[in-house]
């Protein structure tokens, strides 16, 4: 197609010598042509380029502002007040007539549920289709989630549903598809519902707990409680060991959720808790061990315990 701006195109005035001249003089041909042609030219030039005009764009602060005067003193009257304001960005008077019958509408759902009545902005209307529980129900949900997610609860497409489901039959049970309503809490739903949130499945990581400001004031306590420890139980040095084990927890807890993307920590409640059982055999000399933290200090031998032979 960008090979055609290489060739001629065919004239689409009228020859002054062809057939319309027996119905029109020539020179009227001739003298039309001349005032058509930079018409013709013009309107192809605009439609090659083939770009729109830039987009007026106005704050919700604005549109609140304008709307609020529109609906008390008129739409003629309002064009008028801000048109000097607004010269770089002319006001049409459809658009505030749109954001007067906004404002109305927010006052009167304002005034039914007794809620503030000074409004700060006009919210514009998200796209795409409406939300499944509805504004309110949905936004109940959004913090719901977050805060769980906060405080380091598991967060996944069950959970999302099971919360949702609940906040539903806290308000009106009759409104899920199980008791004749509309509303069916699907696993796609959940999906979607978290998407919006912005959260992706993450693996738990705390490494970003202890940060390069305090690494060396927890190495200095660390160093010190083993110092505190060898004087008061007068352990010589020989006996100081230092090993590495794999412990299990008391209570297993999963390594994933879904978190906000880019989040540097995913932590969840219990995964850094270090309660765990061990067993432990050193050498000739030592026999199994079972350890485990209680609230008192307490070391069990396991049964039938047996030395370890080389």
């Amino acid at each position: 197609m960008a090979l055609y701006k290489y060739f001629k195109k065919n004239s689409v005035l009228p020859n002054p010598d062809g057939p319309l001249s027996t119905r029109v003089p020539p020179s009227a041909i001739a003298e039309a042509n001349k005032q058509v042609q930079p018409l013709i030219e013009n309107d192809s030039a605009s439609k090659k380029s083939g770009k729109r005009g830039q987009y007026l764009v106005y704050t919700d602060e604005e549109k609140c502002k304008i709307g609020k005067r529109a609906a008390e003193m008129g739409v003629t009257s309002t064009l008028r007040f801000y048109q000097k304001e607004f010269a770089d960005r002319p006001l049409k008077e459809s658009t505030v007539r749109t954001w007067a019958t906004k404002y109305k509408i927010e006052m009167a759902q304002r005034s039914r549920f007794g809620k503030e009545m000074e409004i700060a902005k006009l919210e514009s209307a998200k796209r795409g289709p409406p939300l499944l529980l509805g504004k309110e129900l949905d936004m109940q949900v959004q913090e719901y989630v977050k805060n769980l997610r906060d405080n380091g609860g598991v967060v996944n497409s069950a959970i999302v549903i099971a919360g949702a489901e609940g906040i539903i039959k806290s308000h009106d049970s009759n409104l899920l598809k199980e008791n004749g309503g509309h509303i069916a809490c699907s696993k796609s739903w959940a999906k979607s519902f978290l998407g919006r949130l912005g959260y992706v499945k993450r693996r738990v990581s705390t490494k970003a707990k202890v940060t390069v400001a305090d690494f060396d004031a927890y190495k200095a306590q660390f160093i010190f409680d083993i110092q505190a420890i060898v004087e008061l139980e007068e352990i010589p040095p020989d006996l100081i060991i230092n090993w590495d084990h794999t412990g299990i927890h008391y209570v297993p807890v999963s390594n994933w959720t879904l978190a906000k993307e880019g989040s540097k920590r995913i932590e969840i409640a219990g995964s850094d808790d270090k309660r765990q059982i061990t067993v432990q055999s050193l050498g000739n000399f030592c026999l199994h061990r079972l350890y485990m933290q209680a609230r008192q200090r307490n070391v069990f031998p396991l049964l039938n315990s047996q030395t370890i032979g080389t």
